[in-house]
């Protein structure tokens, strides 16, 4: 039986980072974005894809090649744009 991430999970740990003064990096939008599209949860994926971009940081073809084998492994067929 695998552990779930709850969609909650990644917001609590921004609000932790951010009253620690820990800004997120590439590596952790990253973590979550594989987290959350192991977990099929495409909306989430989608959110943290907008955030990830306006913090300034652009995904890599590494990035969507993460998420999209993830969300292959739900049957979902999904289109990212870049």
């Amino acid at each position: 039986m695998s552990k779930r991430w709850p969609e909650t999970r990644g917001l609590k740990l921004q609000v932790h980072m951010k009253k620690d003064s820990v800004e997120p990096d590439c590596d952790f939008y990253d973590v979550l974005l594989k987290s959350y599209a192991y977990e099929g949860l495409l909306v989430k994926v989608s959110e943290v894809l907008e955030v990830m971009k306006k913090a300034g940081f652009q995904p890599s073809q590494f990035t969507y090649e993460k998420v999209s084998f993830q969300i292959s492994n739900h049957n979902i067929h999904v289109e990212i744009n870049v």
